[in-house]
């Protein structure tokens, strides 16, 4: 509260209170208000007091118990408008207070007794960053603020986890390698695959377990940037035991070798993960790639020359028993630089757009 400020503070209180519908003033007698010293006079109307400064005049003190009993009186004829109104208030013990002109320094001098430090480590979600502050209150009053120098470690370390819990899980340094990475930690932890428990790692059960992964790396750090990728990545990564995250890449791999000899990406972002192929590359085999050491065959989107979906399956050998003969009918006009075998089975596969004659 900055000097010569004014206060202007007019409320009912739970307070005890005497009754006299004169405006007159008088000293308050109430023994219960601490802030006698300061709120020295008093003028009740109809039973409710008007408690003011020692240093307001006592023209405004009477201006003041005036309009009060103009609004409780408007008549003017000496009693309430309201009885009940002026009853209620009475009962429940109202009050209104009038304060005048004072400043932060004798604030803090007349209520020494109420002024109390409190330290508060919060995360601030405009700026991902914990802060640590240490104020000076007066009830609802901070008369002043100051930074924390030396908070708790363990209070910033639960600030961060409460604003990462509170923004999502999705305000962590995520890239495109570590969600994959959870994807397909998740399908081996949904078919139970070998080498297991495996863990979930889905963003629900990674936000309800902060505390236990991602707590111990966050020493020392107070904003959301300090957490770097590196560091998030060996947190979530070591949520496996040290033979799962040698076993994730063999029964979950990033990418499948085909006959054609290319090593292409498969993509888990399905329940069933996908293996998008040319028609070509997959020439002379009729075994569909499987994950999980062969108990999931992956969906197989075989494409046209163009990178288009020509048949969707999981079964390669009925698509060259059963539709490969269609598709090599509709497509061979359109593509006619690209391989189109009558026998799929016993030609080279090829990632070419025509394949190198052998010698």
């Amino acid at each position: 509260m900055k000097p010569g400020l004014t206060a202007v503070v007019i409320a009912l209180c739970l307070v005890g209170c005497a009754a006299d519908p004169r405006p007159e003033p008088v000293a308050s007698q109430s023994s219960e208000l601490s802030f006698d010293s300061y709120f020295g006079k008093r003028v009740d109307v109809f039973g409710i007091p008007v408690h003011a400064t020692v240093k307001a005049p006592e023209s405004k003190v009477l201006h003041a118990a005036g309009v009060l009993a103009q609004y409780l009186d408007n008549d003017a004829d000496g009693s309430p408008d309201d009885p009940y109104l002026v009853e209620t208030l009475v009962a429940r013990d109202g009050r209104i207070f009038m304060a005048a002109e004072t400043d932060k320094q004798r604030l803090l001098e007349q209520f020494a007794h109420r002024a109390r430090w409190l330290e508060s480590v919060a995360w601030d979600s405009q700026r991902q960053v914990v802060l640590c502050m240490r104020k000076l209150v007066l009830g609802a009053l901070t008369m002043e603020t100051e930074i924390l120098t030396n908070p708790a470690p363990q209070a910033v370390m639960a600030a961060m986890i409460t604003g990462i819990r509170e923004n999502g899980i999705d305000i962590l340094p995520w890239t495109r390698t570590l969600r994959s990475w959870q994807t397909r930690a998740m399908l081996l932890a949904r078919i139970d695959a070998e080498g297991g428990p495996w863990p979930d790692v889905c963003d629900a059960a990674l936000s309800s377990t902060l505390e236990s992964w991602l707590s111990p790396y966050l020493s020392g750090m107070t904003r959301l940037k300090d957490l770097g990728t590196k560091v998030f990545s060996n947190a979530l990564r070591n949520l496996l035991g040290w033979r799962q995250q040698r076993q994730i890449d063999e029964l979950a791999p990033t990418h499948i070798t085909v006959p054609s000899g290319s090593r292409l990406p498969v993509d888990y972002s399905e329940p069933i993960p996908v293996l998008a192929v040319r028609v070509q590359e997959m020439f002379g085999t009729t075994k569909t790639p499987t994950i999980a050491g062969g108990r999931m065959p992956v969906i197989l989107h075989l494409l046209s020359p163009a990178g288009r979906p020509a048949q969707i399956t999981r079964d390669l050998a009925g698509f060259w028993k059963n539709s490969y003969p269609e598709v090599k009918k509709e497509l061979k006009g359109r593509y006619p630089k690209h391989a189109w075998p009558d026998d799929p089975l016993s030609a080279p596969p090829t990632a070419r757009a025509k394949p190198r004659k052998s010698n």
